[in-house]
Formats: structure tokens, C-alpha cells, sequence
């Protein structure tokens, strides 16, 4: 059967996958759409990576002005060190054709179909059953973890494009050259500086690729060099970021850990250098979060996988005895990201919310592992029923997820209703932009920097646990702000602000609603 043939064949399928990931996507599509951005696009890393774009898109180079953890003194630092850079490019060539923050979030749709679509491909690459790849693909796609990464601008749907591009290439080769070896390590690099979490994946590659079943090859010296050639790059990248700034690769990281230890914790200080929030950590604190996130992770695992958990579980334990290499690579994945993501929060509950982020990939690997074990159970004891009961149990769990996520997205729809919310954001963002310079450094609270973008130089106000009053004027001691924007109930000293030589802008409370505006006095007009 010649190229044309099969690929005319497959069309019908391909078809309707399409129009069916289509349908799964109605929902959020329709809430991008009609609600306003700053109802449910709530997630500061957004307005990060726009910031850093800015700057490129200005010809300021790799620059970050948006403190959201107050880690530098002054106005910017430079972004390359700070945080992975890879979607700011690619935002930074979309801001520059005039595309908006709600253009971008729609276009965030394109890489989620395109993750549906490969995701159905390794399956059929793996297992050569279009059911499995087609509910494998349609699940993935409506279940939470989706539905809330497309309403914001983030880098999980473009990492996850990257990383389930290698794997398809990984699993569709029999044999390797030097020069395709380089290829996959160079794509998955491309990935570590979209997303710096994806810095292991490589090296799970190069285990999966000696972890054959018996009678398989195990190709010790393609391994090797394709582990020494992403090792080289992955040298010369951090090589060339500790020469030019020095430090390492990613900061973030380590800036949220300080943050987080700092305000949730113990409390901490601000002081004239960097990281500018001094954290304070006490040993031995920590030994009960891993526990409480690793329950977490199960639960928002199982709320995705439903009863394809316990197939998933016998598929896991198959592929370790006698598993192919691309089996165990989409186990060792998920095992892999999991573990990690326990591992980078060691001092910090995750939460349910945060976990729909971080179980992507995982939920991407066990629900085509966990197919393929409902499958083979039917096989083995449903051989007259077994086909109908793997469509029936996979539609139901397609079902419960929509149900799940359109609850969630719900509760964006409720909010954008009441319209307070989006007129005060509204309203706050335009008295910023009319009354103040472009190089303006801005302070406001936690909740207004992860709704609305200020297209200002912006840092982080101290938060509730370091709220004291030697703090807040340490802070605007060593961040000299301009103006102030934060809500009403937020506890801050309107007295150490009014000795500070700030005043409240008159008109603030009733043009943007719960939030309040503090300048200084030299720049408020009569």
C-alpha cells in the first residue's frame, strides 16, 4: 500500500478525531470568547512571559520588568538568567503582528488539538488500535488538566507538543543514526528552554532506550552519544548563562522557593541586594508536605484517569516485567515528571489547582497505558462483550471529565456575570496606563498581578504573613514604587504609606471598584 493509499484510508478516522477534539474544546473555546481575560486567566507566570516579549518586541533584548517575586532591586533584571525564554519568542513575534492577550489564549487551542492528534498517533504506533488512540487522545483533551492550561498564556500545551513530538519519533524508530540521534536531542532541548522542568526528559529517553524487553537491542553506544550530545548542549547553554550573568539556569525556581519559605512560612525581610526578600528556613519542617502532595497527586490523577487507574496500574506492572521500550518510556515519563514535581516542592503544599499543571504529560502516558490495559482485559475475559464494555467505560470517563471541567469553567462564567471583578481590573489597569510613565515601577498585591496585565514595570506588595510595618517600609525603601495598586482589604498602614510620600489618587475607590491607587504626592495632579 503505497503513501497516498493509506493516508486516504486513514482520513475518515483523522476526521472525525478532529471534529470530536473540536467538541471536547467548545466549552473553553466558547469561555475564552465571550468572558473577559481577567476573569479566568489568572496566573501571574502569564503576564511574565508577555512582559519578557514586550521587551523583545521593543529591541530591549531579554529583559524582565514583572517582579512577581520580588527577587531583584529596582526596575528589571535580565529574563534569560531568571526564567525560560522559548514561549516569550514566540509571543513576542505574535505581540508584533498585533495579536492581543485573548488572540493569544485562542491560539493556545492550536497545540492542544495538535497534542490530541499525537498522542493518538503513538498509541496507534504502539499498540495498533485506532479505538484505544482515539479515546486515549479525546480524554486527554477534555479532561481539567486542558481545560484550565488553554485559558492562560503558559508553556505546559507547547512543552507537551515538544515532548509527545519526541516520543512519536522515538517510538517510529527501528534503527538510529548518529544524525537522527542529534535531531531528537537537539528537539528535546528545544524543550528544557520552553519549559526548564523538561530538563531530565533526555536522560529518561536514554534509559528507555537500553530497557528493552528480552530480545530486544540494546543499543549502548547510540545511547551514549545521544545522552553525551544533549549533555553538551545542555553545558554550553548553562556555561554561557553563568559567563554572562553568573548564575545558572533557571532562577525562577529558586526565587519562587524563597518567596514561598519567606511569606508562607516564617516570615522574612527585605533587604538592598539580591534575592531582595530574605527568606527564613527552619529545618526538619518539610517532612509531612511530600505526603500531602503525593495524596493530592493521586487524587487529581484518579479525578482524570477514573477506573482506567487499576489498568493502568496491571499495564504499569506488565510493562516492567516484559514491556517494549516504548512502553517503558511512556511509563518512565510519567513516573518520572511525578517524582519530580514532588521533589521541586518539598516546602510547599501544591494543591489540587496547581497539580492539573504539573499531571500533563503523566495523565498523556497513563491514559494510553491504562487503554491499553482495559483492552487487554476485555481480550482476555469479555471476549464476546469486550469491545463494547472498553467503548462504554471510556465514554463515561470522557463524560465525568467534561462534567468536571465545565463545573470548573462555571465558576469563570458565575464570576464574569457579577462584572465587578472585570470592571475594577478594568478600570485599575486604564488609570495606569493614562497616569503614569512607561518605566514606571508599579507595586501591587498577589491577586492583581495574576489577573490583569499592567504592561508596567511590576513587583509584588509584601504579602499577608510579612505585612508588618518595619516590612512595608523596608519594601518601598528598596523598591521605590510609584504608584501602588492593591484591594481594599488588603492590611496596609495607610499612615507608613501617607509618611512615605504617598497619597490615595481621589477617584481610585469609586472607578476601580475594590481596589485601591496610592501615588506619590509629587506626581498627583491637582
Amino acid at each position: 500500500m503505497n503513501l497516498f493509499t493509506r493516508s486516504k484510508k486513514e482520513l475518515p478516522f483523522h476526521l472525525f478525531l478532529f471534529l470530536c477534539l473540536a467538541l471536547v474544546l467548545l466549552p473553553s473555546f466558547l469561555t475564552a470568547i465571550f468572558l473577559d481575560t481577567s476573569v479566568y486567566n489568572n496566573s501571574s507566570d502569564t503576564f511574565l512571559y508577555l512582559d519578557i516579549a514586550r521587551h523583545l518586541q521593543a529591541g530591549e533584548g531579554f529583559l524582565c520588568t514583572f517582579n512577581v517575586y520580588q527577587f531583584w532591586r529596582g526596575i528589571a533584571a535580565p529574563a534569560l538568567p531568571f526564567v525560560h525564554v522559548g514561549l516569550s519568542i514566540l509571543l513576542a513575534a505574535a505581540l508584533s503582528i498585533g495579536c492581543s492577550i485573548k488572540s493569544l489564549i485562542l491560539g493556545g487551542f492550536l497545540p492542544a488539538i495538535v497534542n490530541g492528534f499525537l498522542v493518538a498517533a503513538i498509541a496507534r504506533r504502539i499498540y495498533r488500535d485506532r479505538g484505544l488512540a482515539f479515546w486515549a487522545s479525546v480524554i486527554l483533551v477534555a479532561c481539567v488538566c486542558t481545560q484550565i492550561t488553554l485559558l492562560r498564556v503558559l508553556t505546559e500545551q507547547w512543552s507537551l507538543l515538544i515532548t509527545l513530538s519526541a516520543v512519536l519519533i522515538f517510538v517510529s524508530k527501528e534503527t538510529w543514526s548518529r544524525w537522527s540521534l542529534a535531531g531528537l536531542a537537539g528537539l528535546l532541548f528545544l524543550g528544557f528552554v520552553v519549559r526548564s522542568a523538561a530538563v531530565f526528559y533526555p536522560y529518561i529517553f536514554a534509559l528507555a532506550m537500553i530497557a528493552g524487553r528480552s530480545g530486544e537491542t540494546r543499543p549502548w553506544r547510540q545511547t551514549v552519544f545521544f545522552v553525551s550530545v544533549y549533555t553538551a548542549l545542555l553545558i554550553l547553554w548553562e556555561g554561557f548563562i553563568f559567563l554572562r550573568y553568573g548564575s545558572f539556569f533557571p532562577q525562577y525556581p529558586l526565587a519562587f522557593k524563597n518567596y514561598f519559605l519567606a511569606t508562607r512560612m516564617t516570615g522574612g525581610m527585605f533587604l538592598d541586594r539580591t534575592p531582595a526578600l530574605l527568606s527564613f528556613s527552619g529545618s526538619g519542617r518539610f517532612a509531612s508536605v511530600t505526603a500531602v502532595n503525593a495524596a493530592e497527586m493521586f487524587y487529581v490523577l484518579f479525578c482524570i484517569l477514573r477506573v482506567l487507574v487499576v489498568p493502568a496500574l496491571w499495564a504499569a506492572m506488565s510493562v516492567l516485567r516484559r514491556g517494549s521500550r516504548a512502553e517503558r518510556l511512556l511509563l518512565f515519563l510519567a513516573a518520572g515528571q511525578m517524582a519530580a514535581s514532588l521533589g521541586f516542592y518539598p516546602y510547599m503544599v501544591i494543591g489540587e489547582f496547581s497539580w492539573t499543571r504539573f499531571l500533563l504529560l503523566p495523565a498523556a502516558c497513563l491514559l494510553i497505558l491504562g487503554g491499553w490495559g482495559l483492552r487487554d482485559f476485555c481480550v482476555k475475559f469479555l471476549p464476546r462483550t469486550g469491545k463494547v464494555f472498553f467503548h462504554v467505560v471510556c465514554a463515561v470517563i470522557l463524560i465525568a471529565n467534561m462534567y468536571q471541567a465545565v463545573r470548573v469553567l462555571g465558576v469563570y462564567w458565575k464570576e464574569g456575570n457579577g462584572g465587578v471583578k472585570e470592571a475594577g481590573l478594568k478600570a485599575a489597569k486604564g488609570w495606569v496606563l493614562s497616569n503614569t510613565e512607561k518605566g514606571d515601577l508599579i507595586a501591587t498585591s498577589e491577586y492583581v498581578v495574576g489577573n490583569v496585565g499592567l504592561e508596567r514595570p511590576v513587583v509584588v506588595l509584601p504579602s499577608h504573613k510579612t505585612m508588618s510595618s518595619n516590612n512595608l517600609k523596608d519594601f518601598l525603601m528598596v523598591f521605590s514604587p510609584q504608584a501602588l495598586l492593591f484591594e481594599y482589604t488588603l492590611p496596609l498602614d495607610r499612615r507608613i504609606l501617607a509618611s512615605e510620600g504617598f497619597a490615595a489618587v481621589p477617584a481610585a475607590p469609586s472607578s476601580a471598584g475594590p481596589f485601591v491607587i496610592y501615588r506619590r504626592d509629587k506626581d498627583i495632579s491637582e
